[in-house]
């Protein structure tokens, strides 16, 4: 008996495993993907999708999409929103927002909430539906205008004559009237059209600018130490503050006791042992101490060498060492004083 049987052509066996394999897909994909505002009402919400290799990333890419229904065009300067930060003024900021420095350059979006999540094994890719609710997000950004606005208005009432101190408190105001701004900026786009101002930003940093100018430095050394200079006159300069020679408002002095040298007997190693303290003090036009910055364990130590001046090398390469690791926080510690 003679059987005969019926094979698909290998274009038809192609087509079919094609056809499978993207019925398959379609069907993996949620709605929410493909129309998010066919399941969140845009009257009611604003929605955006982000993808990444991670949930964290898709998190992350999700809101900045959504932060691009916002056009903001406020620029904060990075130390300013560091020291913001650094005072714990800054207690109920979003951990999302603030520990990813890629989000810093975006709008900074309320009651936002990630809805869904999705992972693709065939493209290896996370998917995340990010939603802000308009009401909520109106209620919670006129609450922040109005309590950095009260934060602002008892700042100024109670600024002093200090130079320094004014221009540190002007510094924290004009983060909180730059944050006044963009909220202004996201309650337009929200369809709030009836709340103004009180603070200025512009004029705020109008002031900042006038009192930065009177605030010149110097740097005071025995020597010339020009690796831990440069150090300094660095973050200096990066803050917004002129250095000069000519008649300056405040000295750094650098202070670098070394005197206590001790020669080794050849038992011990020979050369020399040479222990040394060092501190940084600022101090006004008329030499009077204002602050010290202090580094802990590293403002002592000891050093050997084969000669004293070998081991006054070494010590210089690491208070130089110490204070590009640690002087920018210091110097943020310093006006965070006066907050």
């Amino acid at each position: 008996m003679k059987f005969t049987v019926n094979f698909l052509s290998k274009k038809n066996i192609i087509f079919f495993i094609l056809l499978s394999t993207i019925n398959i897909y379609a069907e993996s994909i949620p709605n929410w993907i493909i129309n998010p505002k066919s399941i969140y009402d845009e009257n009611k919400y604003l929605s955006a999708v982000g993808e990444g290799l991670t949930l964290k990333d898709a998190q992350i890419n999700a809101y900045i999409n959504l932060s691009k229904t916002f056009s903001i065009s406020v620029n904060f300067d990075a130390a300013s929103l560091e020291r913001w930060n650094e005072t714990g003024k800054n207690v109920d900021s979003q951990s999302l927002y603030y520990e990813n420095a890629k989000l810093q350059s975006y709008a900074e979006l309320f009651g936002v909430e990630f809805k869904e999540a999705h992972y693709s094994p065939n493209e290896n890719i996370y998917r995340v539906l990010a939603v802000i609710d308009k009401e909520k997000s109106i209620k919670i950004l006129s609450q922040k205008i109005r309590y950095n606005e009260m934060s602002i208005n008892e700042y100024m009432n109670n600024m002093s004559n200090n130079p320094i101190e004014r221009y540190s408190v002007l510094d924290i105001v004009l983060v909180l009237a730059k944050k006044n701004q963009m909220y202004y900026d996201e309650l337009i786009v929200l369809g709030v059209d009836n709340i103004s101002l009180k603070y200025n930003a512009s004029q705020i940093e109008s002031m900042k600018l006038n009192e930065s100018k009177n605030m010149t430095f110097n740097l005071v050394m025995e020597n010339n130490y020009s690796a831990l200079a440069q150090t300094i006159e660095s973050t200096v300069s990066k803050s917004g503050f002129k250095l000069t020679k000519s008649n300056p408002a405040y000295n750094f002095n650098i202070r670098i006791d070394w005197s206590d040298s001790r020669e080794l007997p050849d038992f011990a190693g020979g050369g020399f042992m040479v222990y040394y303290q060092f501190q940084i003090d600022l101090l006004d036009r008329n030499g009077d101490l204002i602050y010290t910055f202090n580094f802990g364990d590293q403002s002592n130590g000891r050093q050997h060498g084969f000669t004293e001046a070998e081991a006054r090398k070494y010590i210089l390469t690491e208070i130089t060492k110490t204070v590009k690791e640690e002087f920018k926080g210091k110097f943020l510690e310093f006006f965070n004083q006066y907050i």
